[in-house]
């Protein structure tokens, strides 16, 4: 175990004994009882020691798996960690290959391997990256989508039919009809459509932002899943990998690169709407979300400010990885709304018929205004780059 992780277990039953009081004793592990399991656990408190303490990384509070560390020539240098997959970023400075080294030759002394394996960063976690220049970098899921598309379709790419959106509004019936349980697959194409919506849906938070409202309706129904929603999800892997090429660009040599703001929308349903939130950093979206709400609104301003509250605690920890990279954040986040009565809620406290029935939790967002972290301001919803997150796009 790490130095000072103590772990105990508690006796399985046949081996349980008792103090005179009747109170049961644990056992202290002195090793780890799952090996495979935990290996991951050990792993990583091996690795945040080393660059942490022996190298002087600092971690990220809000990303525990983002380090950064100032250089001797005054450069940057960040590492992000997913486990046993990392990714470096440096201006070719010869201090971070050092540091590099260093981390190598300490892993290799711990464990006995051969250290590091080091490629250039063309591929990571889903995400294939197209490095332009020192200043531009373009991220897509080329190589995920391809795969996706070899596992699951039922024939090759060129003979579907062309889309140039993941869904229609057809998505919207065929979800209907599931939730009245019609047409239902049967249990092993339940389990196969699940598998493809679990494997699809990887692909959206990485550069697919555009079908994310389709992955996310499809994996409202996987455990009533029907033959229209199974063509629904069947659409959304052949679309994204038709376009597999698509991705987005980052360019640091924009006039305004690291101008941070946040954009929220709901559609207003009559059921549980769904909240579409998109963050972006120089005009480019760098993550983005399309969820079902988890209570009925009772109207459209209460979705709407349902939606600016989750959006409102995206930002607080977005804000928080920024600081960590070295930005300075004092000045608040703008979150775009487009409804003028959440705007407004969001501001100030009142009471009156439209607003009383709406749960405190979803007024979080107050607090962070108050706070000086985030200015809600309105945009016209035609503007709402939200939106395309909470329908289907035309």
């Amino acid at each position: 175990w790490p130095e000072g992780v103590m772990v105990y277990a508690r006796p399985p039953p046949g081996y349980r004994t008792f103090d005179h009081r009747g109170v049961p004793f644990v056992w202290r592990m002195l090793v780890p009882l799952y090996g495979d399991t935990e290996a991951a656990y050990l792993w990583n408190c091996t690795i945040v020691k080393q660059l942490t303490q022996a190298q002087g990384f600092k971690q990220s509070d809000d990303d525990p798996c983002y380090f950064r560390k100032v250089l001797q020539d005054g450069t940057d240098m960040d590492i992000v960690l997913y486990v046993d997959d990392g990714s470096v970023t440096d201006a070719h400075s010869e201090f971070a290959d050092d540091e590099l080294t260093t981390l190598n030759e300490a892993l290799k002394e711990k464990d006995g391997s051969d250290g590091l394996k080091i490629a250039d960063a063309d591929y990571f976690l889903g995400a294939n990256a197209t490095i332009e220049c020192d200043d531009t970098v373009t991220l897509s899921a080329r190589a995920y989508v391809t795969q996706l598309a070899a596992r699951f379709l039922d024939k090759p790419l060129d003979q579907y039919r062309d889309y140039t959106m993941p869904c229609s509004k057809v998505i919207m019936d065929a979800y209907e009809e599931a939730l009245a349980r019609k047409d239902l697959l049967d249990e092993d194409e339940r389990k196969a459509y699940a598998s493809k919506v679990g494997a699809a849906i990887f692909a959206g938070p990485v550069a697919r932002f555009d079908a994310l409202f389709a992955l996310g309706m499809c994996a409202r129904c996987l455990t009533f899943a029907t033959k229209k929603m199974n063509d629904c999800i069947e659409r959304v892997i052949v679309y994204m990998a038709q376009t597999a090429d698509r991705g987005i660009t980052y360019d640091g040599k924009r006039a305004d690169p690291m101008v941070y703001e946040v954009y929220s929308d709901s559609d207003w349903c009559v059921t549980h709407s769904t909240s579409g939130l998109v963050h972006c950093l120089g005009r480019r979206a760098i993550s983005a979300s399309s969820k079902r709400q988890q209570s009925i609104a009772l109207s459209s301003t209460e979705a709407e400010i349902m939606a600016a509250s989750l959006a409102g605690a995206e930002i607080i920890c977005m804000r928080g990885v920024l600081a960590a990279m070295g930005y300075d954040m004092t000045e608040p986040t703008v979150l775009w709304v487009d409804n003028s009565g959440a705007v407004e809620l969001s501001k100030r406290k009142e009471s009156s018929a439209r607003s009383r029935h709406i749960l405190r939790r979803y007024l979080k967002i107050r607090e962070w205004v108050l706070e000086g972290h985030i200015i809600v301001k309105y945009v016209p919803t035609h503007k709402n780059r939200a939106d395309m997150f909470t329908k289907p796009m035309t």
